[in-house]
C-alpha cells in the first residue's frame, strides 16, 4: 500500500506533464514520483526496523564520489577522438582508481583497515608456506 501514493502521483503529474513537455515531462513525473517512494520507504523502514544509519561512511564514500566526478571530467578532450567504447572504458578504469585511492585516503567504511588486514593474511600465507625441494 505504501507504493500507491507514488504510482498516482506519477498517473497525475504524466497526465500533466507530457502534454506540455514530452518526454521530459514523463522523466520529471517519474523523478517526483521516485523521490516520494523513496521518502515513505524511509519512513516506513525507520519504523518497522529501527537501524542506526552510517552517516560518517556515506559521507566519505560522497566525498570519494565527488573526487571520482572531478577527476573523470577533467580528463582531457583529446581523449573523445576515441571510440566510444574506449572512451567510456577509459574514463571508468580512471573512476575507478581514483575513487579507490580516495576511499582508501579518507578510510571510507574502513576500507584502509580492510585492505591492510587483507594483505596482512596473504604476507602471513605466503611466510608460512613450506619449501619444496625439486
Amino acid at each position: 500500500w505504501m507504493m500507491v501514493p507514488p504510482v498516482l502521483l506519477n498517473i497525475g503529474l504524466n497526465i500533466w506533464l507530457i502534454p506540455l513537455y514530452g518526454l521530459q515531462g514523463a522523466v520529471w513525473a517519474t523523478l517526483a514520483a521516485y523521490g516520494i517512494g523513496l521518502v515513505l520507504s524511509f519512513i516506513v523502514a525507520r519504523k518497522t526496523f529501527p537501524l542506526p544509519l552510517p552517516f560518517k561512511a556515506l559521507w566519505k564514500s560522497y566525498l570519494a564520489c565527488l573526487v571520482m566526478a572531478g577527476v573523470v571530467l577533467a580528463l582531457p578532450e583529446s581523449i573523445e577522438h576515441l571510440p566510444d567504447f574506449v572512451e567510456l572504458l577509459l574514463k571508468a578504469c580512471v573512476g575507478a582508481v581514483v575513487y579507490g585511492f580516495t576511499a582508501f585516503a579518507i578510510n571510507a567504511a574502513h576500507s584502509r583497515s580492510l585492505v591492510l588486514d587483507i594483505i596482512r593474511k596473504l604476507q602471513n600465507k605466503l611466510s608460512s608456506k613450506p619449501e619444496t625441494v625439486a
